[in-house]
């Protein structure tokens, strides 16, 4: 659920590490040959785009670019200025870490287990899945409301339902006990053609039937979910992956490459579909195992699904990890900001902070696109193949 929009860019990883491959003295493989091509292409781009770039110094250039840039983000709603920020600072410094990839993985090398190097995009796409998911489970206030509605679609819950697991989990909602909340699951029950009493908290654990949403059996549920939520992600990763490919490599559906590019997009579109069905069923599994365990409704179920679902990121190609986890970041940023702000812990240090940053970190967020697209413009009129080759070729589209 998390990765949506992410995948419809190239390369995801996080961290600065790096993929190497053996070489092997055969044909190459329809993806390399796909990849390769399009590599060729996209150089051959970015070399035309930077000749027909009027020559200024990198100082003018990043100047102008702040300055247009921090008149363009005050055009955009209010609601939309922080998590746009943070999207834009995270491409900037991911941009900055790549062009000291090499320093940065000698080091991280030398001070970290090599496990933690080669696998970072991977740790930090899991540890952002496991604030964002449980920050949608139980505070869903701390993410930007487009982004809680589309995983409330691909979850096929009941709101009722969703919100009865969530005052349970907060103590609001207790077992045994008349809370007043009652009719949530009660009338959820009898909308699906069960005894109303069954929803009823005083009565004891709410059945897993009514959590399924009349499906008998964990099992039967985890199928259910992971078919619903592959039909769901085909319907996503088919033009997110075909769009970008028609936008910028438009020469890979010439008739002598459609044979080596159309089994290539196929391939990638069900790798990524089975990435977000199983994220998912990743979700739930925790969640049916404590229930049934415990016999009641805590964070922890949720808290281990939110934990285990970023694990399904290795079912993507390493290459595309990292994007996946940039695109995450940001959420797990903000998500992160709003629970410390709401927190009555809060130091009053921290309060003078967030009195300037403001609650939802607008006060800033101007400041800080300005600064980060005016850097990835700098970056890609000195040395666009440093960029990622999606941020590569958007801003290629629209400088030119």
């Amino acid at each position: 659920m998390i990765a949506r929009a992410a995948e419809g860019e190239e390369p995801l990883k996080v961290g600065v590490a790096v993929e190497t491959e053996e070489v092997v003295q055969v044909p190459p493989s329809v993806e390399v040959a796909v990849e390769e091509e399009a590599s060729t292409q996209t150089e051959r781009e970015d070399t035309k785009h930077r000749h027909l770039l009027p020559r200024i110094s990198p100082h003018v250039s990043f100047l102008s670019a702040f300055v247009s840039s921090l008149v363009a983000i005050h055009t955009l709603p209010r609601s939309h200025r922080t998590s746009i920020a943070l999207f834009t600072l995270v491409r900037c410094i991911d941009a900055l870490l790549s062009y000291h990839a090499t320093t940065l993985k000698s080091k991280l090398n030398r001070y970290l287990p090599a496990f933690i190097s080669t696998h970072l995009d991977t740790i930090t796409f899991i540890t952002c899945c496991t604030q964002i998911m449980q920050s949608w489970f139980y505070y869903p206030s701390a993410l930007p409301k487009s982004y809680v509605h589309w995983i409330n679609k691909m979850s096929h819950m009941d709101a009722r339902v969703l919100k009865a697991l969530r005052l349970l989990g907060h103590g609001t909602m207790r077992y045994g006990e008349d809370t007043g909340h009652a009719h949530l699951v009660g009338d959820f029950a009898e909308e699906i053609g069960l005894d109303r009493a069954m929803g009823d908290p005083v009565n004891g654990l709410v059945p897993c039937l009514i959590v399924h949403q009349g499906r008998e059996g964990c099992v039967n549920q985890w199928g259910w979910v992971w078919r619903t939520g592959f039909l769901d992600a085909l319907k996503i990763y088919i033009p997110v992956h075909i769009l970008p490919t028609l936008l910028f490599h438009p020469h890979l559906f010439r008739p002598h490459l459609l044979p080596k590019t159309l089994p290539h997009l196929l391939l990638t579109i069900l790798r990524s579909s089975t990435f977000l069905s199983t994220f998912i069923l990743f979700q739930w599994i925790p969640i049916c195992i404590a229930r049934n365990t415990f016999q009641n409704d805590s964070m922890l179920g949720p808290t281990l699904g939110a934990f285990l679902s970023g694990f399904s990121i290795l079912l993507e190609k390493k290459k595309r990890r990292r994007e996946i986890a940039l695109y995450c970041i940001p959420k797990a940023v903000e998500a992160t900001w709003w629970r410390c702000v709401h927190n009555k812990s809060v130091s009053s240090g921290g309060a003078v902070v967030m009195g300037v940053v403001g609650r939802n970190g607008e006060g800033v967020a101007g400041w800080v696109f300005a600064m980060a697209m005016a850097g990835l413009v700098t970056m890609h009129r000195c040395g666009a193949d440093k960029l990622r080759p999606a941020v590569r070729g958007l801003l290629g589209f629209f400088l030119v």
